[in-house]
């Protein structure tokens, strides 16, 4: 009996890794605590600042 082995998780087109290997933005979430949405940065774990795409608006309530 073979078993077949498992594929490797496919990243979307506009996912970001760090250099260090890490993906810390998979397309849809950005995987960081620490954000810079001015100047569009995420802290990576390895202390790197890596360029994200972040949108944000600011919503007055009226």
């Amino acid at each position: 009996m073979t078993v077949a082995a498992p594929k490797p998780a496919q990243l979307p087109a506009d996912a970001v890794k760090c250099h260090c290997g890490f993906v810390i933005y998979d397309g849809e979430v950005v995987r960081s605590r620490v954000l810079n949405p001015h100047k569009q940065l995420a802290k990576c774990r390895c202390k790197a600042w890596v360029k994200v795409p972040v949108g944000y608006s600011f919503s007055t309530g009226k």
